[in-house]
C-alpha cells in the first residue's frame, strides 16, 4: 500500500499539539482508527513534547530534530504547519518574522522539493485579519507567509484564521509558565473568556475565538474531502462548524 503521510510541524505549540493529540488518539482507537486519505502521521518538533505518551502504533512517529525541513518524510502528502512564535517569546517583530515567515516558507519549499510531487496539500495556520497590507505587524507577517506559501502552487492550500485560541498549554518548567502568564496574550485570553461568559457579547466574541481542539477536528474534517483543489480560507466560525460536523460523523 502506498504511504500517504500527514506531517505536522509546530508540534510544541498550542494548535500543533492539539492536532498531534487528536491524530494520536484516532490512530490508537484500534482496530478501526484511521484518518481519511492518510496512512500514517509524522509529528516533528524541535524539543520534546510535555506530558505526551507516544502511541504504540507504527502509523504514528514523533521526531525531535533541530532541522525540521530535512526531517520531513518523502511520503508526505499533507503538510500541516502551525509553526510560529508570539511577539512576547520572540522578543521582536524581526525575530518573529524569522520564524513565522522565513522559516515557514523555507520549510515549505524544502518539503515540496523533497517530496517530488507527492506533497499536494499544505495547511497553514496564520491569524485573524492576516494580510500583507494590515496595519499591525503581526498580521502583516502572517499575511506575507500566506502570500508566499500560495505562490508555491500546492494543489490544495488550506489557510486557517484563528483569533484567540482557547486551550491548555504545556510548559517545560514552572518558570516558562510564569513568563507566559505575564504576557499580554494571556491577559487578552482572560478578557476573551470573560466576554464569552457575557450573553450579550458571546456571539461577537465567538466569531474571533476558537479552541485548539476544534481547530484539530476541523483539520481532520477537511482532510476527508480529498477532491478539493485551490486555495481555501477558514475563519473561527468555519472551524467550529467543521469541528461540529466531525463530531456528528464520529458518533
Amino acid at each position: 500500500m502506498k504511504m500517504s503521510t500527514l506531517t505536522i510541524i509546530g508540534s510544541n505549540g498550542l494548535i500543533g499539539r492539539a492536532l498531534v493529540d487528536s491524530t494520536a488518539s484516532i490512530l490508537s482507537s484500534s482496530p478501526a482508527g484511521h484518518i481519511p486519505g492518510i496512512t500514517d502521521v509524522a509529528a516533528l518538533a524541535r524539543r520534546p513534547l510535555i506530558d505526551f505518551t507516544l502511541p504504540s502504533k507504527p502509523e504514528f512517529a514523533m521526531t525531535i530534530t533541530p532541522d525540521i525541513g530535512a526531517s520531513i518524510p518523502k511520503s508526505t502528502t499533507v503538510l500541516f504547519s502551525a509553526l510560529g512564535l508570539t511577539y512576547q517569546k520572540a522578543g521582536s517583530y524581526a525575530a518573529q518574522r524569522a520564524v513565522d515567515h522565513h522559516l515557514t516558507v523555507e520549510i515549505a519549499k524544502k518539503a515540496k522539493e523533497k517530496c517530488e510531487g507527492h506533497l499536494t496539500t499544505y495547511i497553514l495556520v496564520t491569524a485573524l485579519f492576516a494580510n500583507s497590507n494590515a496595519w499591525f505587524e503581526h498580521q502583516r507577517i502572517k499575511g506575507d507567509a500566506e502570500r508566499d506559501i500560495i505562490a508555491l502552487g500546492f494543489d490544495r492550500t488550506i489557510i486557517l484564521h484563528p483569533g484567540a485560541v482557547l486551550g491548555t498549554r504545556h510548559f517545560a518548567t514552572p518558570e516558562e509558565k510564569k513568563e507566559h502568564d505575564r504576557g499580554y496574550y494571556t491577559a487578552a485570553l482572560h478578557v476573551v473568556k470573560f466576554l464569552l461568559s457575557t450573553p450579550i457579547l458571546q456571539r461577537w466574541v465567538a466569531a474571533a475565538s476558537v479552541s485548539d481542539a476544534d481547530i484539530a477536528k476541523a483539520t481532520i474534517q477537511l482532510l476527508k474531502d480529498t477532491d478539493k483543489k485551490g486555495v481555501e480560507i477558514y475563519s473561527c466560525t468555519d472551524m467550529r462548524n467543521l469541528a461540529k460536523k466531525y463530531e456528528e460523523q464520529s458518533m
